[in-house]
């Protein structure tokens, strides 16, 4: 039948069969039309909508007798109905069913009516959806009322899709969806709190991607700290918290900023308004903004890359890499890269070590350029560009002196490759960033820094004695080893190699230089220096020493010279050009691995004549390294016959025979030197003056005999002093010289 008809046949035929069923079998009546409205409402609410219009109370013949009965099978048939396309059809199902107060009240139908009244609920739940596109069936709004998740997924799908819409909303628009989301949760959705219903409307409002939404959702939170302190306005009730606000904000323009594919993509711009919601601008927000502005930055130096990306690097360090990598004059924007630095935040929360890093990347920069320059194989491209190698390098020593001052270790591969440079004139800055290198650089790049180091020192001593020296014929004079030299092999020294290392002082061996050398430090106007020179000590009464050592000798004379810090650098030491040519024979010696080894004899006797009054132990340790001891015994007799020096000298002696008698390999400090002075001569004495046939060596034997001529001679020194404490009016000096005068004086002093 059609559905004009429908309601007649029922009439006709569904009634009476129905009646027949109930006469045979009480109570079928109704369990049947049950079954068959349900079964039709899976999947149509077309006919049973019939079925209720034609069992309205008002009906004279209704098809289902009784109004609970009514109710009952609406509730279940709109529940289990699967369609979301015929809402129109569930009101006007609900519009069938009886009203409150309607024939007698039972508790079944007290019952009924509360499902019925929360069926109203859910319908219009369910109204509110259809009206915002949200299409869904009505056991949907039974099944997720209670369910925290599935209702806050509805809530966000719900706000969602508006801001997804080919049309925009309007304000008036999305107020209205804001009135929905609150009723919704209001009459159905209690398991979600108001606040979190708005949270939600407020996030779509912001991820809406259009700007007028964007600001409307400025209304809905609070934009500034402010706005968080206690208030008497009830509209406080209706605004995201400032922190919340703050998540919010921030989640969205990360979503912008993380969807689009440039900077100058229109999502860029929707982050910097919803960031600028938040009106006083806290860290977080401030963090986010930076990062906007980094991607301009990043432009500028022509780096392309998505913005997603710059957010995901994890070491943006990295980025800094690229900005110097794609182009040659990066490095040149220091203060620019800098302020990148800080816009991606790297290294937060430490300034110094962001610095520091973003510096070694601009002196690597530098560095490398400069390195792409010398391989230039245009000849005349290579000298036009001279000085802007100079420019470069000079730039780059700026950048390291900065970062050695800030400590930062880390750059000591760039001031290696810095010291390698030839157009890198300062041979004392080299040398200043080689020891830098040497207290960060690895294990296994200590011995070569070392050698390139000593290279550049020896350079360096060569050009002080070659200042010092003053000869006249300038031209004719050529130091062994040239500032050329020395930076041509700086790079291959560092690569640590034996033979790299005795090629760069091959011309070391010039032997005319260092006899050149040793006669002007002969030379009357240059000992002249040393002999001007104001000791306090001449008549050496006391023991010289350095002042960290007056307090552990007794009646010492302390240099007080070697702490005077007044004096600055220009004061002139008179050992100055001794000790720069014994330093520098000595670094020979050590780089050419012992090959070259030139005599330094009268260098080491000028210190020590020039110490041995000051620092007495200093003096002795500059003759102790002399390679023969011929020359020891008149250095001795320059000096006046005191107990101090005729003890040094006994000292010296007595240490020369014990180490030739008792060689010790051990290769830390010899146990014969931390022995006490006294013990160790009077052991020395009572050993060779016991015993006749030594069988040493001739040079021992003459070391001996040395020994106990200074020895008979201090005995004698010390019988002289007796002599005139006691008032005898002796001569100390003719008394331990002159044999004949102690003879006359002690046979004098017995008659």
């Amino acid at each position: 039948a059609s559905t004009e008809m429908y309601t007649k046949c029922l009439h006709k035929w569904l009634v009476p069969f129905l009646q027949q069923c109930e006469h045979r079998q009480p109570g079928t009546f109704t369990s049947l039309l049950r079954d068959y409205i349900v079964t039709k409402a899976k999947t149509d609410l077309t006919l049973p909508t019939k079925i209720f219009e034609a069992s309205k109370a008002t009906q004279k013949r209704p098809i289902i007798l009784s109004q609970d009965d009514v109710m009952s099978m609406a509730l279940e048939a709109l529940y289990v109905c699967g369609r979301d396309d015929q809402l129109d059809l569930a009101l006007e199902i609900f519009q069938c069913l009886p009203q409150k107060g309607y024939g007698k009240e039972t508790k079944e139908s007290i019952r009924l009516h509360k499902e019925i009244d929360k069926l109203e609920r859910h319908l219009g739940a369910l109204k509110i959806l259809h009206e915002q596109d949200v299409k869904k069936p009505l056991h949907y709004i039974l099944e997720t009322e209670k369910d925290a998740d599935d209702a806050k997924m509805l809530m966000i799908r719900l706000t969602r899709a508006a801001g997804k819409r080919s049309e925009p909303l309007s304000e008036i628009a999305w107020r209205k969806l804001h009135d929905d989301v609150i009723q919704l949760q209001n009459q159905v959705y209690r398991c979600l709190s108001s606040g979190l219903c708005h949270e939600i409307f407020t996030e779509s409002l912001l991820c809406s991607g259009r700007r007028e939404s964007i600001t409307l959702a400025g209304e809905y939170i609070e934009r500034s700290n402010n706005e968080s302190l206690p208030t008497q306005s009830y509209t406080k009730n209706l605004k995201v918290s400032y922190k919340r606000a703050i998540q919010l904000v921030i989640s969205s323009a990360q979503e912008y900023f993380d969807s689009s594919t440039d900077m100058k993509d229109p999502c860029i711009d929707l982050a910097r308004i919803c960031l600028n919601l938040i009106r006083d601008t806290p860290t977080l927000i401030q963090e986010e903004l930076d990062l906007i502005n980094s991607l301009a930055m990043l432009d500028d130096f022509g780096v392309s890359i998505i913005p997603a990306q710059v957010r995901q690097t994890k070491d943006r360090i990295e980025l800094i890499e690229k900005c110097l990598s794609t182009r040659d004059t990066s490095y040149k924007q220091q203060k620019k890269l800098m302020r990148l630095s800080h816009l991606l935040k790297i290294e937060k929360g430490n300034n110094s070590l962001r610095e520091g890093k973003v510096l070694h990347l601009i002196a690597r920069g530098a560095v490398k350029t400069q390195t792409l320059h010398l391989k230039l194989k245009n000849i005349i491209l290579y000298f036009l560009l001279g000085y802007f190698r100079l420019m470069i390098v000079s730039f780059a020593y700026e950048v390291c002196q900065d970062l050695i001052e800030r400590m930062h270790g880390p750059v000591w591969d760039v001031c290696v490759d810095l010291a390698s440079f030839e157009d890198f004139k300062d041979i004392s800055a080299k040398a200043d960033l080689l020891s830098f290198s040497l207290a960060y650089c690895p294990a296994d790049m200590i011995e070569p820094i070392l050698q390139a180091k000593a290279v550049l020192e020896t350079q360096m001593l060569y050009s002080t004695i070659h200042t010092d020296m003053e000869v006249d014929d300038k031209s004719s004079e050529r130091a062994p080893l040239s500032a050329t030299a020395a930076l041509q092999h700086t790079t291959e020294i560092l690569s640590s190699t034996t033979k790299t290392t005795k090629a760069v002082l091959s011309t070391v061996a010039d032997t005319k230089w260092w006899q050149k050398t040793i006669k002007s430090l002969k030379q009357p106007t240059r000992r002249q220096v040393s002999e001007t020179v104001v000791y306090d000590n001449d008549k050496f009464e006391k023991q010289g020493c350095h002042p960290f050592y007056e307090e552990f000798i007794t009646s010492s004379h302390p240099d007080y010279a070697v702490v005077d810090y007044t004096r600055g650098k220009s004061a002139c030491s008179p050992t100055a050009l001794s000790e720069s040519i014994l330093r520098t024979a000595k670094l020979e010696e050590m780089l050419t691995e012992g090959e070259t080894t030139q005599s330094s004899p009268e260098v080491l006797l000028e210190l020590a004549k020039t110490k041995f009054p000051v620092d007495s132990s200093l003096g002795l340790a500059y003759l102790l390294a002399l390679p023969d001891t011929k020359d020891v015994e008149k250095f001795f007799d320059g000096f006046p016959k005191t107990a101090i020096t005729q003890q040094l000298t006994l000292y010296y002696y007595a240490l020369q025979i014990y180490a030739s008698v008792k060689p010790t390999a051990i290769p830390d400090t010899s146990p014969l030197y931390r022995n006490d002075p006294v013990k160790l001569i009077q052991r020395v004495i009572n050993f060779v003056t016991n015993r006749d046939d030594l069988g040493w060596p001739q040079d021992v034997l003459d070391l001996v005999e040395k020994l106990k001529k200074c020895y008979e001679s201090f005995e004698d020194y010390i019988q002289a002093r007796t002599l005139v404490r006691i008032g005898s009016g002796v001569d100390i000096k003719r008394f331990t010289d002159d044999p004949e005068y102690k003879k006359e004086t002690i046979l004098g002093l017995t008659m």
